[in-house]
């Protein structure tokens, strides 16, 4: 069987301060295959991040269940890794031991975890920044040491809740490219949240669509476009009209 995730009946109620309640997610089904690269795009507050973040374990359901390989998901664990927008990088230490991060929570000794780090700092192009911090970075270059720390704890699947949100346009393209060849290096699963319809078509096999209030998977959507990419592809544009229009419903 080729499924990695399955999301079944999934739904999400959250209470206010009044007491009232509010539904995030009503009746989410999906079932996400080894090595997919799927892209969830919605308007502002349909639940995607929500989504993500119960997969993640991060959250609970208030319905449904989620499943990882058959085996029911309901707290974190370490073959889901999670990117946030905000890098999320501990400024006290260097990139070198913000990848490494992980590997330490888990008690591995530091010359092991060098390692295994440096060889994820090759990957994004990165060794000379090894001994630097944080501050001295770059947001694009953070956001790189991020997915590099992600990646070092070497898990089945990376949840990337919108992050290249707060990139500028050419360093978020320029990351697109990065992450597409790492994904292709190591056959990760990714789900990867984004408002940006050009980000999802350039970088997904498939495109999930919500509608919000109460968060809703409106329809699924193969693209069926060779990679790599182009954006003067006319395939490229009629995807784009229809992905637009349907967010507009």
């Amino acid at each position: 069987m080729n499924t990695c995730i399955s999301i079944k009946d999934v739904e999400k109620v959250f209470s206010t301060a009044e007491g009232l309640k509010f539904t995030a997610l009503d009746k989410i089904n999906l079932d996400v295959d080894k090595n997919d690269f799927i892209c969830i795009i919605g308007p502002s507050g349909c639940g995607k991040s929500t989504l993500l973040r119960i997969i993640a374990g991060l959250e609970k359901t208030s319905y449904g269940k989620i499943y990882y390989l058959d085996n029911e998901l309901d707290k974190p664990t370490k073959d889901i890794g999670m990117v946030f927008q905000n890098y999320s990088l501990l400024t006290w230490k260097t990139v070198i031991d913000n990848i490494g991060l992980g590997l330490e929570f888990s008690g591995m000794k530091k010359s092991k975890r060098d390692v295994i780090a440096k060889r994820y700092l090759d990957m994004i192009s990165m060794k000379e920044f090894e001994k630097s911090y944080p501050h001295e970075l770059s947001g694009g270059m953070q956001q790189r040491v991020a997915i590099a720390r992600a990646l070092a704890n070497d898990p089945e699947v990376l949840l990337m809740d919108e992050p290249f949100g707060a990139l500028d346009a050419y360093t978020r393209i320029l990351l697109q490219r990065e992450l597409l060849k790492i994904w292709d290096k190591n056959k990760k699963t990714i789900l990867f949240v984004t408002h940006s319809v050009d980000e999802a078509i350039y970088l997904s096999d498939k495109i999930v669509v919500m509608s919000s209030n109460p968060g809703k998977i409106k329809e699924v959507i193969k693209v069926d476009m060779e990679r790599p990419r182009e954006r003067s592809n006319p395939k490229f544009g009629v995807l784009t009209e229809k992905l637009l229009s349907m967010l507009e419903e």
